[in-house]
């Protein structure tokens, strides 16, 4: 079943640790591939400039890893490209611009971005054309550097601008452009409703990457076994959706701080006990 989806890390529940330790569990687990959160303590690019983009680089390269996409900080940080304040989205736009500028330095072929918040009590649609008119400004600069973007859905507890894959897909068809894919993330899709199969259905081929995590109905980003999802209907629907992109364990939260490899590992072996299956 793996033959052409490739199990992907993310370093977002080892940041505890330093970024080594993280490389280096990764090869222990023999992992190729890895999608970098690019914050603090790790990298963010606000305190990162060649010298220090290099040496990350050099760490990838000399463990013979490569990256699936760089996925800067966006929900904590203060970012927001649909936000009303001018100075807040203009600052939010040049961070993604910036941020595809550093995702080519690092080889990685995509940047992951989300469609911003605004505020909860504005117009809808007033939040959306910001947030639309920045996806573009962004997307055709990713477009000339030869870097995808990965638009994400949020929950509503986030943002109400894209949550399920249909209004992500008319997102996509408004912007029409090539550097532009959609994504899931398996826990936010669960929380409203969808599934792989959904997204496979409403994407098509414009499906770029898949956040493969575990959940409960509270939308918890969890190792694979700590959650309900059903992981073997969960890769059969990959394989129907005749997706070949990186299936990327994105763990999150304080419950794995203290041993990250730990969860790691079990959502590894999982995996691979189930393609097997």
């Amino acid at each position: 079943m793996f033959d052409d989806v490739e199990i992907c890390a993310m370093n977002f529940h080892y940041s505890r640790y330093p970024i080594e330790v993280f490389l280096d569990d990764v090869v222990r687990l023999d992992i190729k591939t890895i999608e970098l959160w690019g914050a603090a303590p790790h990298f963010y690019i606000g305190d990162n400039g060649f010298s220090e983009i290099k040496a990350l680089k050099t760490a990838i390269d000399k463990r013979g890893l490569q990256l699936a996409c760089f996925t800067p900080e966006q929900c904590v940080y203060p970012i927001d490209i649909a936000a009303r304040d001018l100075r807040l989205r203009d600052r939010s736009i040049q961070y993604f611009m910036d941020c595809i500028n550093v995702s080519a330095q690092l080889d990685s072929p995509a940047v992951l971005i989300t469609p911003g918040f605004g505020f909860m009590n504005e117009d809808l649609q007033e939040v959306r054309a910001r947030s639309l008119d920045a996806l573009d400004k962004i997307a055709r600069y990713a477009q000339g550097i030869g870097i995808k973007l990965y638009l994400e859905p949020l929950p509503a507890a986030y943002s109400k601008i894209i949550q399920t894959s249909q209004e992500l897909r008319i997102i996509l068809d408004e912007i029409d452009s090539p550097a532009l894919y959609g994504m899931i993330d398996t826990a936010c899709a669960h929380v409203t409703g969808e599934t792989i199969a959904d997204y496979g259905n409403n994407l098509g081929d414009r499906l770029g990457h898949i956040h493969m995590i575990d959940t409960d109905n509270s939308g918890a980003h969890l190792a694979w076994g700590d959650g309900k999802l059903p992981l073997a209907d969960y890769l059969n629907q990959i394989k129907q959706a005749s997706y070949h992109g990186a299936i990327s364990l994105e763990i999150i939260g304080p419950r794995y701080h203290q041993d990250p490899f730990i969860p790691l590992r079990q959502s590894v072996e999982m995996l691979r006990s189930h393609s097997k299956a």
